[in-house]
């Protein structure tokens, strides 16, 4: 007979994500970095009453996120490199964007969604002046990095001559875009998204020293003027937002802007063509059967599809070997 552990561990999954998101939101890591090791002495420094401190702490020994000696407790490799603000590789952001409210309310109400075939939310993703956006555009940031890198790897962007004129539609954080403008000083970057979400893009351009090299263009991607003339257009996690009617306006819009010689840089989660062995990628899928209106993972043949009649042709796949199982597909013009 086959065990019964997965089915409780994936049962109980949301349980684990709740104790580690909120400890790092409440700073429970930060403390015991500076050596607040007692049940009291963090339960003084989180304002909370002792019983829920020591059940919250306890749980994060049986995680494996903290260690207990002597009814003192204290960090372990994991959460000391990964979990203390201020270390290279604190992953606050990362947490925050995967335990959003808005993702925990739309899976709440997952099989509402199944029932309705579509999102039960009030607000969904194509909802203008959604929070969910600037919030996202602010936790994205940092962590995309390798990401950003492997693309500007795959383009030799160091190795392109002249003036190269990007477009980052739906850019976020703009952090693919600035990371090509960082790694070749020829690049002129077009940011495009909402207004709200642009505050966070042009103080990201700020601080990377790239706000005069970064132009931008506020409002509805699909109504906008995205103006013409472009090298490149990156399009990173944009696709799956929309249905196929509407990622093919997108893609025609992206193709009028860009030059005889441009390409597209599409960014996404692509299952298999069975759709059974991409794990990523197709649960992905469900998070947009709970946020969206009708949108998907898509297959690469479906986006040759969808490319290939807004005009693009000679289409390439690559699989990064970054954080996921994301892919690019690059798209040339002519």
């Amino acid at each position: 007979m086959p065990s019964t552990d997965k089915i409780f561990d994936d049962l109980e999954g949301y349980r684990r994500s709740a104790i580690l998101a909120s400890s790092i939101q409440l700073g429970i890591f930060d403390l015991v970095a500076k050596e607040n090791h007692t049940v009291e002495e963090l339960a003084k420094a989180i304002k909370s009453p002792i019983r829920s401190t020591r059940i919250i702490l306890d749980a994060l020994v049986a995680m494996e996120y903290l260690e207990k000696n002597d009814g003192k407790y204290y960090l372990t490799s994991i959460s000391s490199n990964y979990l203390v603000r201020g270390k290279p590789k604190f992953l606050n952001a990362v947490a925050e964007f995967m335990v959003h409210p808005t993702m925990w309310e739309a899976m709440g109400q997952l099989s509402k969604a199944i029932k309705k075939g579509t999102t039960t939310l009030s607000q969904d993703a194509e909802t203008p002046k959604h929070y969910y956006w600037k919030d996202f555009a602010q936790n994205t940031f940092w962590n995309s990095k390798p990401t950003a890198n492997a693309i500007g790897n795959l383009i030799n962007i160091e190795k392109l001559k002249g003036a190269i004129n990007v477009l980052d539609i739906a850019c976020g954080s703009g952090i693919y875009g600035m990371t090509l403008a960082n790694r070749n000083v020829q690049v002129q970057l077009v940011c495009a998204d909402w207004p709200e979400v642009l505050t966070i893009t042009k103080q990201n351009a700020r601080e990377s020293n790239l706000d005069k090299r970064v132009d931008y263009i506020p409002g509805d991607i699909f109504k906008t003027n995205l103006r013409n003339s472009f090298d490149i257009a990156i399009a990173s996690f944009i696709f799956h937002n929309f249905d196929h009617d509407k990622c093919f306006t997108l893609a025609k819009r992206i193709f009028k802007v860009l030059k005889p010689s441009g390409f597209l840089i599409l960014h996404e989660y692509i299952p298999d063509e069975k759709r059974s062995e991409r794990y990523d990628p197709l649960l992905f899928a469900v998070l947009m059967l709970a946020l969206t209106k009708g949108e998907d993972t898509y297959t690469f043949s479906q986006y040759q599809t969808i490319l290939r009649k807004a005009g693009f042709h000679k289409f390439s796949l690559f699989d990064l070997e970054t954080v996921g199982e994301i892919s690019i597909i690059i798209a040339q013009k002519t």
